[in-house]
């Protein structure tokens, strides 16, 4: 009896002691599913994610990126282990500034998880400068201008890059010195002014009709303006085609 109570003890003592071994494991040993962490992506690696996406979405040797994050995340914890990083941004605006971008966690191809993580971008591109002051109405073929990086992310229209985008336009209102051109500042020329004589010609089938008529409107190349036949007073639709010459639409 003495025996089997000594036996009975010890085997007590080991499960306290296997009790304790396996407590601790629970508390702190690797590979425990209390002890297994998330994993966990930086901001640093979320912006370079961001900006390797961005430098392949604007790929130009003329063209240069300033990207700095407006998300407060410090870090992103997944919450499951990933092998890549995706980039989106379906609504990308070409021009810069706020960018919300979407970066996605995968692993094997599929998304585990995703956030929005939004930045400020700067685009930098040689554009067409003005060199002095340009007043309205002002035919741009060999204006003052030069070709200069400017940060084009806050224009509110396309810029112009090329003096061949100049041929035929003037300019729309006064541009001022070192003020990049877009397209909302340039127009076509006019071929046609308000109150000069204009050629008119009418043609359906065989019938050639040609009178001569007032411009009331002022008309560059394709546009439809209105103008008076003196002989009758009526007042007529016409394309501009060339210089003082309209056809009836």
């Amino acid at each position: 009896m003495t025996g089997n109570r000594g036996l009975n003890r010890m085997w007590e003592k080991s499960l306290r002691w296997l009790a304790v071994a396996v407590l601790l494991m629970c508390l702190g040993l690797p590979g425990s599913a209390v002890a297994a962490h998330s994993p966990i992506v930086s901001q640093e690696e979320l912006l370079q994610a961001a900006v390797q996406y961005l430098h392949d979405r604007f790929a130009s040797p003329e063209v240069r990126l300033k990207v700095s994050p407006l998300s407060h995340l410090k870090r992103w914890v997944v919450g499951g282990p990933f092998d890549s990083l995706a980039v989106t941004a379906p609504n990308l605006p070409l021009r810069g500034g706020y960018t919300p971008l979407t970066i996605s966690a995968k692993q094997n191809g599929k998304v585990i998880r995703s956030l929005v993580f939004a930045v400020d971008l700067h685009i930098f591109q040689p554009v067409l400068v003005a060199q002095s002051r340009i007043l309205p109405r002002t035919p741009l073929k060999g204006a003052p201008v030069v070709k200069k990086e400017v940060d084009v992310s806050r224009l509110h229209s396309p810029p112009l890059h090329s003096v061949a985008q100049l041929a035929g336009k003037m300019a729309r209102r006064v541009i001022q010195p070192a003020q990049p051109l877009t397209e909302a500042d340039v127009m076509p020329v006019l071929l046609i002014q308000r109150g000069e004589k204009v050629t008119l010609q009418y043609n359906r089938g065989s019938l050639h009709i040609e009178l001569t008529a007032r411009a009331l409107q002022d008309g560059a190349q394709g546009e439809v303006i209105w103008l008076l036949n003196p002989q009758t007073r009526q007042r007529i639709q016409g394309r501009v085609v060339d210089r003082s010459l309209a056809i009836v639409p």
